[in-house]
C-alpha cells in the first residue's frame, strides 16, 4: 500500500512537471488563475 502512494505520488510529479514543459513551450501567453483572480501559474511567454 505504502509502495502504491509513492509511485502515484512520483507519477503526479511527473505529469505536472512534463505539462509545465508543454506550456512554457508555447510562444502564446498561457495562465490560470484561482476563481478569486490570483494566479496560480504563468507560461513563459506571459513572464
Amino acid at each position: 500500500m505504502k509502495e502504491q502512494i509513492i509511485e502515484n505520488i512520483a507519477f503526479e510529479t511527473g505529469q505536472e512537471q512534463f505539462l509545465q514543459i508543454i506550456i512554457n513551450s508555447i510562444s502564446d501567453f498561457v495562465n490560470l488563475k484561482d476563481k478569486d483572480g490570483r494566479w496560480l501559474f504563468a507560461n513563459q511567454a506571459a513572464i
